[in-house]
């Protein structure tokens, strides 16, 4: 396999909270996974840290669930299945969402030392399926339903994956199911 990578260019594994980093780099980019930082101010401070002066940050993340209905049906339909007591979901939690709120998201890496924050609106039709099969399957597999069922009662697994199945069904056209998907591109400055 010939490797056309430009020089310039190094990718790592490391968790952004704590691997040492030299201040040489003039770009940080993340898609979708800066949302699940135990610390964000802290993994985003060292993140920082990696950056020249006037170096920037650019990532990419979800908005609100109520503008993201490929994700957000599965848990509208599962929500009368849930027990009334249930706590509310943290907003502020690691998570999909948890930078949906762009008050916060700015304040968090205000609080990590970036400046010239910038938040630009992404909304893009987005391809589930051509069947209510495979966006189940995704669902079921890789999608919000696995975490969302085992908040329920065995008993009711059945009827609510009906539900879910039934909510997916309602958006199926001769294109299959397409959905909204709308993301956040967060632009920042070190320095």
């Amino acid at each position: 396999e010939k490797d056309n990578a430009a020089g310039n260019v190094a990718f790592s594994v490391a968790d952004a909270a704590s691997q040492a980093y030299t201040a040489d780099h003039s770009l940080a980019f993340s898609r979708f996974g800066v949302m699940f930082f135990d610390d964000p101010v802290k993994a985003f401070a060292n993140i920082r840290s990696a950056l020249m002066p006037g170096g920037r940050l650019v990532f990419l993340c979800w908005q609100l669930p109520a503008a993201n209905p490929w994700l957000s049906i599965a848990g509208a339909a599962l929500q009368p299945f849930q027990p009334d007591d249930a706590p509310p979901p943290d907003p502020e939690a690691p998570g999909p969402f948890r930078f949906g709120v762009p008050e916060y998201t700015q304040d968090i890496l205000t609080s990590a030392g970036f400046t010239n924050i910038k938040l630009e609106a992404v909304v893009k039709g987005l391809h589930l399926g051509d069947t209510v099969d495979e966006v189940m399957r995704f669902q079921s597999n890789i999608g919000p339903l696995s975490g969302l069922l085992e908040t329920l009662e065995e008993s009711r697994h059945a009827e609510a994956i009906a539900a879910v199945r039934n909510a997916f069904a309602a958006k199926a056209d001769s294109n299959g199911i397409n959905l909204e998907a709308s993301t956040w591109l967060v632009t920042a400055t070190n320095g």
